[in-house]
C-alpha cells in the first residue's frame, strides 16, 4: 500500500493577499509567495512547521469561497 501526503491545500478567495496576512498575524503562518494583478492573485502560506501549505487563489470567473456559502451569520461578519 502507498503512502499519500497532502502537498497543499487550495482556496479560492476573493482577496488572496488580505487573507495571507491575516493568517500571518493572527495565526503565525509564513507568506512564502504572494503576486497580485487586477484579475487574479496567488499567495502560499506555511506554517511554523512547515508541514501545512496552503494556497490563498483569485482567479477569474471562479466564484471565491465566501461567495459559495450562504450562512446566516455571513451578513454579520461582512458588516466588520
Amino acid at each position: 500500500m502507498k503512502n499519500y501526503e497532502i502537498e497543499h491545500i487550495g482556496i479560492t478567495v476573493g482577496k488572496p493577499i488580505e487573507m495571507a496576512k491575516w493568517y500571518q498575524e493572527v495565526l503565525g503562518f509564513n507568506i512564502t509567495f504572494s503576486a497580485q494583478d487586477e484579475e487574479k492573485g496567488v499567495a502560499f502560506l506555511t506554517d511554523c512547521s512547515n508541514r501545512v501549505m496552503l494556497e490563498f487563489g483569485k482567479i477569474p470567473n471562479v466564484s471565491s469561497l465566501t461567495d459559495r456559502i450562504n450562512h446566516h451569520l455571513q451578513s454579520l461578519l461582512s458588516q466588520r
